[in-house]
C-alpha cells in the first residue's frame, strides 16, 4: 500500500476542484427552494469534481476499479493508498430529512476533507 503523506494531500488542496450538484446529474428549477440548493451544494462540495479522464485516484493514479468497498454501504477506499470515495450517495438536508438518493456515480473524497490521524 501506498502511503499517503499530509504533503500530498496539502498540495492536490490547491490542484483539484470541488464538485457541484451539476456534476451528479442533479439540476434544479429556477424557484427551487434555496435552502434546497444549498443543503445540495453543501453534500456534493465535499467530493473532487470528477472527470470524464478520471479513472485513476486521484491521489496516488492507481486504477478506480482498485477500489476497496467497505461495510457501510457505498463507502470505500483506494486499494493502493486508502484514499476515500463514495459509490451511493443518501443525501439529506440540515434537518435530517432525505432529498435523493443517486446510485454509481464514483465521487472521490476532496482533499479539504482528508487528513491523517496520528
Amino acid at each position: 500500500m501506498k502511503r499517503l503523506t499530509q504533503a500530498r494531500i496539502d498540495a492536490l488542496r490547491t490542484m483539484v476542484a470541488h464538485a457541484d450538484i451539476e456534476d451528479i446529474g442533479l439540476r434544479l428549477e429556477a424557484d427551487a427552494p434555496a435552502e434546497l440548493a444549498e443543503d445540495l451544494r453543501a453534500y456534493v462540495r465535499r467530493f473532487a469534481k470528477p472527470e470524464d479522464a478520471r479513472r485513476l485516484c486521484l491521489a496516488c493514479g492507481a486504477p478506480c476499479g482498485g477500489f476497496v468497498w467497505g461495510l457501510v454501504h457505498g463507502l470505500g477506499h483506494c486499494h493502493d493508498c486508502g484514499w476515500p470515495a463514495r459509490l451511493y450517495h443518501f443525501i439529506k438536508d440540515r434537518h435530517g430529512k432525505d432529498l435523493y438518493t443517486v446510485r454509481g456515480i464514483l465521487l472521490q473524497a476532496h482533499p479539504d476533507d482528508v487528513s491523517i490521524r496520528k
